[in-house]
Parts: structure tokens; C-alpha cells; sequence
């Protein structure tokens, strides 16, 4: 994640982690009685590996073909090993 996300911030793209994440991980679940229903291996790969980007009423066609175009120059850079993977 911290390779894309490093490309788009250099690029002026915010990102953020996904706050949601795998709440069943937070230290504040201690607190409350809850049932945890198998390995929840989606939500761990989202928490660790997911991000957001800016998605409200200001962001307009420009600015989201920008963010695609990233995105897309990202993917052929890091394919064409211009971009070196980074050690989780």
C-alpha cells in the first residue's frame, strides 16, 4: 500500500487508511462483549492494505480522470519495474 500511496501523495492526491479496517482489532472492543465469527483474513488485508482518497460533492470530472490517470501511470510504472516493490 505505502507504494501507491506514496505515488499519489507526491502527485498531490490525499490518501488515508481505511478507518473501518477490522474493528474486531481495535483495543477499544475489549470494552464491549462481541462475538468474532472466523479468521476475519478480509478485514485484516483491508486494514493493512486498503486506502481512501478524497470522494465528495467538490471533487469534479477533472479532478477524478487526474486520479485515474495516476493510478494508471502507477500500475505501468510499477509493471515496467520502474517502481520497486516495498517490503511489508
Amino acid at each position: 500500500m505505502k507504494d501507491i500511496t506514496s505515488y499519489m501523495q507526491a502527485r498531490k492526491i490525499e490518501t488515508r487508511p481505511i478507518i473501518a479496517g477490522n474493528m474486531a482489532r481495535h483495543p477499544a472492543f475489549k470494552m464491549y462483549q462481541h462475538r468474532v465469527a472466523g479468521e476475519l483474513n478480509g478485514a485484516d488485508t483491508v486494514m493493512h492494505k486498503g486506502f481512501a482518497f478524497a470522494c465528495h460533492h467538490a471533487v469534479n470530472q477533472a479532478a477524478r480522470e487526474y486520479v485515474v490517470n495516476t493510478i494508471d501511470a502507477f500500475i505501468a510504472e510499477f509493471m515496467a519495474g520502474k517502481i520497486a516493490k516495498a517490503a511489508n
